[in-house]
């Protein structure tokens, strides 16, 4: 999945992007290549198509809000999405159900100012069971980087479902509130890929792609940064969790002589 937008050259006082400097996309064809990006998989949806998705716990992985929308702007059921670490031609890691999903609350899906809700195109989702780090090493995350920073992108897209692929080197060409805008390439089903700062020595995501853009006559992604919305995003999973917990411990009791619709007794497991 992946929206497109056009931006204002003018309106974020942007000059021109400097993409001269940027690398170009790398498949990780192979184990050893793929390595150091395991934490980065698919997320299909069932009936649907795919997202990128990567993991940040063991049982947490990070991707854009906009994948867990229908078109019509139901939510999609989690029983319909799979993550598959790490997956190259055919192949997962690993792979998991999920359990539950966690957009952030801000996010309105079909927004009629979609572009603006970049900041807030982003969730959790979190899986049906843990994936140990021995198998797969989750990422963390660190804070976006200023205007001119660079950043990296891995990612599967239409053409290049097979396996992910890695730009090592794009930049950072504006900041605006929690997103940013990327001379980094994307595609469709790169929704959701991580973005990668290296400045501490080690991949960290400072973002997730969730969008490709133009601005003038030039591509461009849209991004929405990761580090303000964790807490938020791990909030509301735990609240869907309390509320599922208080759901399911209510007890009704039934009185010797009511009438209901079975013969025989009934217990009302939490």
């Amino acid at each position: 999945m992946m929206r497109r937008f056009a931006i204002l050259l003018l309106a974020l006082g942007l000059t021109s992007p400097a993409l001269a400097e940027d690398t170009g996309l790398q498949r990780l064809s192979s184990g050893d290549a793929a390595r150091d990006w395991t934490g980065v998989g698919r997320l299909d949806i069932a009936g649907k198509g795919f997202c990128t998705a990567a993991l940040i716990s063991e049982t947490e992985v990070l991707t854009a809000a906009h994948c867990l929308y229908d078109r019509d702007g139901s939510a999609i059921s989690p029983d319909r999405l799979t993550f598959s670490a790490g997956y190259r031609d055919g192949r997962p890691v690993t792979a998991r159900g999920i359990r539950r999903t966690a957009p952030h609350p801000a996010f309105v899906p079909n927004a009629a100012e979609a572009a603006q809700s970049t900041g807030t195109d982003i969730a959790i989702v979190e899986l049906q069971s843990p994936i140990g780090a021995a198998q797969v090493t989750p990422f963390a995350v660190d804070p976006a980087p200023r205007r001119g920073g660079a950043v990296g992108v891995v990612s599967y897209a239409v053409e290049r479902e097979e396996a992910p692929s890695l730009q090592e080197v794009c930049g950072v060409l504006e900041t605006y509130g929690p997103a940013m805008i990327l001379s980094c390439e994307a595609n469709f089903g790169a929704s959701g890929a991580p973005v990668f700062s290296l400045a501490s020595g080690e991949a960290r995501i400072v973002g997730v792609v969730t969008a490709k853009a133009q601005v003038g006559t030039d591509p461009v992604s849209l991004s929405a940064g990761a580090a303000p919305s964790i807490a938020t995003l791990r909030a509301e999973l735990g609240r869907q969790a309390e509320e599922r917990i208080n759901g399911s411990s209510q007890v009704r009791v039934i009185r010797p002589g009511e009438r209901n619709g079975d013969i025989g007794a009934k217990f009302l497991r939490p």
